[in-house]
């Protein structure tokens, strides 16, 4: 399937199991700590939009 860069906020039990979803979907998900990053708000918006953007063309290409 497809290769996710998933943005974490460490000990968020959402995250956890957004991440277990991903996985078992049999996606490849590479953890990004947002912790770790001092990103502006516009800059996280834009990086999901086009993360989510990838996904579903991916996702309509392997159907």
């Amino acid at each position: 399937m497809a290769q996710i860069t998933f943005f974490e906020k460490p000990g968020c039990i959402n995250n956890t199991k957004q991440k277990a979803w991903l996985k078992t979907a049999g996606h490849e998900v590479q953890v990004v700590n947002l912790l770790e990053h001092s990103w502006s708000k516009v800059k996280r918006k834009y990086v999901l939009r086009v993360k989510i953007k990838n996904f579903r063309l991916q996702e309509k290409a392997g159907r």
